[in-house]
């Protein structure tokens, strides 16, 4: 058995008498009372030998599947225990880090496994081809990391058995990554029912597979396996009552966990982003002192060195109440000789607010600037691969920042991406600002939705995916699948007239563009792409250019579809019109800026762009309109620009006033004014090439080629 690392370590090593329990990934306060109450009842029946069969139809119903592919297990330890016994594989994979038993299990069994270390922000990639079991976690423990359901099928195959720890999924909610209700070939789902419903102690958990696999393991499983009141307690949680609660947790962990990460990131401290279940993995410097100084001070957290593929610089920490979150923070600062930064008010708001936390403060505290250690190893590393230095330009310059903005050298490739389509309407139309009715704002996001526009053509070819997002269109769009409904108003008001939002739709609308922007990257993607779609929205993003960079109307007001002389003159007047009324000379509120000359895409963009900054995830810019919102959501937190790459610049003069402002340089520059994010898909290969390089091209040493004298 390998020696390495300590496979048989877990969380419950670390936890004693009188210590707050920050080790263990089971839900405190459960069982819930009518499941305790159920549990009770099944004493009556321990005279009689278990009957498992009414427990397994109530698994079956539940995810959908026949009775047959459904095995009930004392945990989910005993079923890596009888797959390691009845499987043979020849190649065994597990993928780290994860939890330790599954390759415990086969080493137990005498089998050899091989490792893939996920790195980076620990993203799913590739595992050798000729594996025949694949051990994966999903989510994650130690990193809860939730993998794309997409990216951890594609890892099936004939021939091989790929197994997936579901344990944590009901972290999750709406399960929407699971693979339980999916049938693949060699496919095997591995649930347990004691994180949630604090039941470590009873051991109840079930095998999802073939009935083949099914009837072999539960040859090679003891008889009477799973006690009764076991039995009991499985029947209970899967029941409509028991999910529906389930769902609520889940719900609620979700601002537990965004508070302690905005803690421990207001310490200085690097948190695996994305996470998804109900703990998080934390990079701490000096953490084996660490995790003792706490200790001393009352709280057990779990070490992270015994998980392959993590060192002794990380520790995991489970989601608590904002209390328990407070009280561990206070104890952390202290023991690391350094001062909260929670003493600011968007921190200090993230650890009291529970359910009320102000969304965009939280995120704005959590966006932090490009990390120097890692951009001086890629750029000493760009320095040893075999090419002249500086011989590939820009791309040596954006690897070095791409680098800077993952905390890691070399960064995650930035795939899959993902481009967010905001549409919404502009109440300044009326003023005759274009030829174009409004009406095509919602029959282009019906062409989206369809696939065939031009933001669809360029998606499909660099393999992003396209999400549109009402976020004001004027008409009532139907539901339709792809479509995301965050509808603040039906467009806005004529911005020479009055104010074109309220300050209550602007916050809104710049929340949504922080959820879908988070959204996008707990599912996955590692690269955010702005796009946008709204009749006469170079209009207000030619105010809000002006606005934020001083300059005058007729500088930063293009000709937008094409307009003409007479139009174009008439746009200027009404930009300028609109800056006048509005009197935002001067003006230090960005959010009051986008209120009075903004758009509602304008602000849900500007919360995209925050959000994405604050996940750290490159975000690629597209043309004026999201140039003019990534001047307010600098406005607004002056780090986010590190996160910004300008894929094009647009043939909009208002969108060279915005870059130069921001201090971006585009990518591309081909006179394009389209919009949709289309620009942005075009740099996409350029943003995935500069890390390529990073990860994939050999260094002088490694491939043996002298390095000039």
């Amino acid at each position: 058995m390998r020696t390495d690392v300590d496979l048989r370590h877990h969380g419950d090593a670390e936890v004693g008498p009188g210590l707050v329990d920050l080790a263990v990934n089971v839900r405190q306060g459960m069982p819930p009372e009518w499941l305790a109450g159920m549990l009770r009842d099944s004493v009556a029946g321990l005279a009689a030998y278990p009957d498992p069969s009414r427990a397994r139809r109530a698994v079956a119903l539940r995810h959908g599947r026949p009775v047959e592919e459904v095995l009930l297990t004392a945990g989910a330890a005993e079923a890596f225990v009888l797959l390691a016994r009845v499987l043979s594989p020849r190649h065994a994979v597990v993928v780290h880090p994860q939890f330790t038993e599954p390759e415990s299990a086969l080493l137990a069994a005498g089998h050899t496994v091989s490792r893939v270390l996920l790195d980076g922000d620990f993203r799913l990639g590739p595992v050798p081809d000729d594996a025949d079991l694949v051990m994966i976690g999903n989510p994650t423990n130690p990193t809860s990391v939730l993998h794309p359901a997409q990216a951890v099928a594609a890892l099936a195959r004939a021939g091989r058995t790929l197994v997936v720890d579901e344990a944590f999924m009901d972290c999750v909610p709406g399960e929407t990554e699971s693979l339980a209700g999916t049938r693949l070939p060699g496919l095997v789902v591995v649930r347990s029912l004691t994180k949630t419903w604090g039941l470590a102690g009873l051991r109840a958990g079930y095998v999802l597979a073939s009935p083949e696999l099914v009837e072999r393991l539960a040859s090679a499983q003891p008889l009477w396996a799973v006690s009764t009141p076991a039995l009991a307690a499985v029947e209970a949680c899967v029941s409509p009552r028991a999910l529906a609660e389930a769902e609520e947790w889940a719900r609620g962990l979700v601002a537990d966990r965004e508070c302690l990460v905005t803690a421990l990131e207001g310490l200085g401290l690097w948190v695996v982003p994305g996470a998804r279940a109900s703990f998080v993995c934390v990079r701490v410097p000096d953490a084996p002192r660490v995790r003792e100084e706490l200790r001393s001070r009352g709280y057990a957290v779990r070490r992270g060195d015994t998980f392959p593929g993590l060192g002794p610089d990380w520790l995991r920490v489970a989601v608590r109440d904002p209390a328990t979150t407070s009280a561990l923070v206070s104890a952390l600062a202290g023991v690391l000789g350094s001062p909260q930064r929670s003493s600011d008010s968007t921190v200090h708001s993230a650890l009291q607010r529970g359910e009320d936390m102000d969304i965009i403060a939280e995120t704005i505290a959590a966006i932090r600037p490009l990390d120097e250690g890692a951009m001086n190893a890629a750029r000493e590393h760009q320095d040893r691969l075999t090419k002249p230095r500086g011989a590939l330009g820009v791309l040596e310059g954006l690897s070095v920042r791409l680098a800077g903005i993952a905390g890691v050298c070399p960064p995650p490739m930035p795939e899959p991406a993902a481009v967010a389509v905001f549409a919404a309407d502009h109440g300044v139309h009326a003023q005759g600002v274009t030829p174009w009715p409004q009406e095509v704002t919602a029959q282009m996001v019906q062409n989206f939705l369809a696939g065939g526009a031009v933001v669809n053509a360029f998606a499909r070819q660099t393999g992003a995916e396209v999400r549109v997002i009402d976020i004001g269109v004027k008409a009532e769009l139907p539901p339709a699948e792809g479509l995301i409904s965050h509808k603040v108003a039906h467009g806005t008001a004529d911005m020479t007239l009055e104010p074109a939002m309220t300050p209550e739709q602007v916050r809104q609308a710049v929340e949504a563009g922080i959820s879908i922007a988070r959204d996008l990257v707990a599912a996955g993607h590692r690269c955010l792409v702005t796009g946008d779609m709204g009749i006469a929205n170079t209009t207000a993003s030619a105010a809000l250019i002006a606005a934020f960079t001083g300059r005058a109307a007729e500088s930063v007001t293009g000709r937008g579809t094409g307009i003409d002389d007479a139009t174009h003159a008439r746009k200027i007047e009404v930009v300028a019109t609109s800056l006048a009324r509005a009197g935002l000379d001067g003006a230090t509120d960005p959010m009051a800026v986008l209120a009075e000359v903004g758009g509602l895409e304008h602000a849900a963009i500007a919360g995209f762009i925050l959000g994405g900054a604050a996940e750290r995830v490159p975000v690629i810019l597209d043309g004026v309109i999201a140039g003019a919102a990534a001047l307010a959501a600098a406005a607004l937190a002056p780090a986010v620009r590190d996160a910004c790459v300008a894929g094009h610049r647009s043939a909009e003069p208002g969108h060279t006033a915005a870059l130069a402002h921001l201090e971006l340089r585009p990518l591309v520059d081909l006179e394009l004014r389209l919009g949709e994010g289309t620009g942005a898909l075009l740099a996409l290969p350029l943003v995935q090439s500069a890390v390529r390089v990073l990860r994939e091209v050999a260094t002088f040493d490694s491939a043996g080629v002298a390095d000039k004298a």
